[in-house]
């Protein structure tokens, strides 16, 4: 028995313990050995108390005389179509059907203007509309009835619950126990490149690179089409070098490529591990418009290329790029040159190209700029700023740049304008992460509790090295297979999940998300973010209605997780250590995804 089933029993778990009918051998098995399961047992229990402890809803004054009037409305209405036919109306309406068609005679607008002071008008006839039968009025009487008193009760009790169980500054991820809510979707595809590496997707298509067995080593730039499940190629050519894609989005797609002059072995001939700080090689930061693409292998352009030298990087580095992030035409790319320095870049894109990049901010010697992230207009932009302490510990301020009012001056004429302010946002060393999703920032934090958002308005201020630990989860599922891409080393970070409304109206108080534990791996997406509990499960939020999606376990096994727009893709044979599927048509991939919100295409 799995968590899915096992959750689909939890909710009627007491009454099935007092079913001595009943089996629950392999339940109480399953309970003894997740701690998962046992915490949402527990907390539906403990729910369940809770609601039998209430007092009895009281229905609103005047409730039962509303009911009574609109059930003897309808009866009134079923007496007519039904004539002499008719039975005789329940005992407990006969003493508010005689008003009724006293009311309904008033309000007959021919009846009114038969009796104005103009005299009598004649009545014209009209045609009444042939009704549908009705079976029995008792049935009508007591469905409306029914519907009318289950609709106060659920929703009388729903609030009492979420209000019983939802801490002051602190947003529930569930209060019952639920079966998984998102549908996962299994694509298989015929491809010459099967070991799949990396991947993004769209409503459409899934775009990903891989490799095949190919003497060469050729990796490909593929996008698969979600509808027909065909492979097309995006590249003219295949590369001799690997190829990791990074995102997609507003009709472009980025990537990428990384050469190495001397290969490392391994247990596979046709793998190489790029996280020794023993190499130095080329690389280059690709985008695609994807226009056109779909018809023919387009030719990318290169946004940004240069030598990567590990020996002379942070310890904490082993990639080039340290994140991108689309809004609106903008990208936004974190980036080491060759000296080991960071910087944090702009390129406007469109159909004739990348524009010159614009650099936002150059970070201190041993610190990197990570997770670049905007909110929906671009005008509050977030990054984090990470370095390693003597001792090896990771740490990890925040950056905001904004666009503010201009201060008036003490004299003289003034007219309102905005200016671009840049300042440290947090300064604690232990916010990790930051994710815009719907105009809400969210991060994470070592410490299980931290101060409001009252920094967004300080002045710039300068990097402090705090002395708390940080702690690391080392069974993070990456974002690309990490036989080819090591993570960063921020994944493996484990903190509170917490987040801050960017209106200016919801004030500056950060919320905790209430978890089943510590979290790494933040990723967002269009309207939701997903991440990774220490207790190796995933969890999710909906930013837009503000309550938890359960993942169950549907990323069980996964080789990689990506998150990017409305889509999560994965596979579990992305490592190129196990032989993938085939037919009789030659060797294929298998990449799985589910949508958010399910319906999105």
């Amino acid at each position: 028995m799995n968590c899915t089933q096992a959750q689909e029993l939890l909710a009627a778990y007491r009454e099935l313990q007092d079913d001595d009918q009943v089996e629950l051998t392999e339940l109480d098995e399953h309970l003894e050995q997740c701690a998962s399961c046992r915490q949402a047992l527990a907390h539906s229990a403990m729910i369940g108390e809770q609601i039998r402890a209430l007092p009895p809803i009281e229905p609103p004054p005047g409730m039962h005389e509303k009911l009574m009037r609109a059930l003897a409305a309808e009866h009134s209405e079923f007496m007519k179509g039904s004539g002499s036919e008719a039975p005789p109306p329940p005992a407990f309406l006969k003493p508010y059907l005689p008003e009724h068609p006293r009311q309904a005679e008033i309000a007959d607008p021919r009846t009114t203007f038969s009796t104005a002071e103009t005299g009598p008008l004649p009545v014209l006839p009209m045609q009444r509309k042939r009704r549908r039968p009705v079976l029995s009025p008792q049935f009508t009487v007591i469905g409306l009835a029914a519907a009318f008193l289950l609709a106060i009760m659920v929703g009388g009790l729903t609030s009492l619950v979420l209000l019983a169980h939802t801490p002051a500054g602190q947003v529930g991820v569930q209060s019952v126990s639920q079966p998984t809510g998102v549908l996962r979707v299994p694509y298989t595809t015929d491809t010459t490149y099967q070991y799949v590496t990396s991947a993004v997707a769209d409503g459409n298509s899934i775009y990903y690179t891989a490799y095949g067995d190919s003497p060469d080593n050729a990796w490909m730039l593929e996008r698969l089409d979600r509808a027909t499940q065909i492979s097309t190629p995006l590249l003219a050519t295949a590369s001799s070098n690997p190829l990791i894609v990074l995102g997609s989005a507003h009709g472009w797609l980025v990537w990428l490529q990384l050469d190495v002059a001397t290969p490392i072995p391994t247990t596979h001939k046709h793998i190489f591990h790029y996280g020794s700080h023993d190499a130095v090689r080329t690389w280059s930061l690709r985008a695609l418009s994807l226009k056109n693409a779909f018809t023919s292998p387009g030719e990318p352009a290169v946004l940004l290329s240069g030598t990567f030298n590990a020996q002379v990087t942070p310890v904490l580095v082993h990639t080039p790029i340290q994140g991108i992030w689309f809004t609106q035409n903008t990208l936004l790319v974190a980036s080491v040159d060759e000296t080991g320095t960071s910087h944090l870049l702009s390129y406007q894109l469109s159909t004739d190209g990348a524009s010159t990049p614009v650099e936002i901010a150059k970070a201190d010697p041993g610190h990197i700029f990570t997770s670049p992230t905007t909110n929906n207009d671009g005008t509050m932009m977030y990054w984090a700023d990470e370095w390693l302490t003597d001792t090896g510990t990771i740490h990890s301020n925040i950056w905001t740049q904004q666009a503010v009012v201009a201060p008036a001056p003490l004299s003289g004429r003034w007219g309102r304008h905005t200016i671009t302010e840049t300042w440290l946002f947090r300064t604690d060393g232990l916010s990790f992460h930051p994710t815009i999703v719907d105009n809400t920032l969210f991060i994470l934090n070592t410490n299980d509790t931290i101060a409001d958002g009252s920094l967004a308005t300080a002045q710039p201020t300068t990097t402090v090295a705090p002395e708390p630990t940080v702690t690391m989860n080392p069974a993070v599922t990456p974002q690309a297979s990490d036989s080819i891409y090591l993570p960063p080393l921020d994944d493996y970070v484990s903190g509170t999940l917490f987040m801050l409304p960017l209106d200016t109206e919801a004030g500056t108080d950060f919320t905790q998300i209430s978890t089943a534990g510590h979290v790494s791996a933040l990723q967002g997406g269009k309207d939701f973010i997903l991440w990774q509990e220490d207790n190796h499960t995933y969890g999710m939020y909906d930013v837009v209605p503000g309550i938890a999606v359960n993942v169950g376990s549907v990323l069980d096994n996964a080789q990689f997780v990506s998150v990017n727009g409305n889509t999560t893709v994965w596979t579990v044979n992305s490592d190129g250590t196990t032989t993938p599927a085939t037919n009789n048509a030659g060797p294929s991939a298998t990449i799985m995804a589910f949508n958010w919100p399910k319906n999105t295409r």
